[in-house]
């Protein structure tokens, strides 16, 4: 009997504790769950972040193998009012003297990119009569391409020049951007 006894106050013990067990317990571990997959979806962002770094660079080095360069420069655009340019006599009624004015500072800058040129021709040229008969040809017929095109990326910057106006940003942004690729450009050999 004694024994029945203790069966029956284990049992009852034990009804007691699923009855009261769900609202003592902590749910610790699903709280450690959530802890454990932001720190899970943390690592992954890194292992991501560093494969990414490690395709640039396996990119970069194969590039920098076969010959390959790319340059990039940070671009800063100019305050508005300093890239508008007004003739002394501007006269807002007449657009003909403001005309006037924007072709002469056209045709500056087109005679300064034609300087800059034949400075760096006659540089090449120096270059080509120091070097050998067979590396002079080579060079040459590279040269010859490479000023080719940029005459040709010249006398579109003048075309273009002449149909947008020197107080439109963009366009003046793109010929500085395009005039000083050419200056960097042809300084390579």
């Amino acid at each position: 009997m004694n024994r029945l006894q203790h069966f029956v106050d284990e049992n009852d013990n034990l009804i007691n504790l699923v009855t009261k067990l769900p609202d003592q317990l902590r749910h610790n571990n699903i709280q450690r769950d959530k802890t454990l997959q932001s720190q899970i979806h943390s690592l992954k962002a890194e292992i991501e972040d560093f494969q990414s770094e490690a395709s640039f660079f396996a990119t970069t080095a194969s590039e920098a193998a076969e010959g390959l360069l790319e340059i990039r420069e940070e671009y800063e655009e100019e305050d508005s009012s300093a890239t508008v340019l007004q003739p002394s006599g501007f006269n807002p009624g007449g657009e003909g003297e403001a005309g006037e004015g924007e072709v002469e500072v056209e045709e500056n800058e087109f005679a300064r990119i034609m300087s800059k040129l034949n400075e760096l021709e006659m540089q090449e040229e120096l270059e080509g009569e120091d070097g050998d008969d067979y590396k002079g040809e080579d060079q040459d017929s590279s040269g010859e391409s490479v000023e080719e095109s940029e005459h040709v990326m010249v006398f579109d910057l003048r075309d273009k020049s002449s149909h947008n106006r020197i107080g439109d940003e963009e366009s003046a942004a793109k010929q500085e951007s395009t005039i000083s690729v050419l200056e960097k450009v042809s300084v390579w050999p």
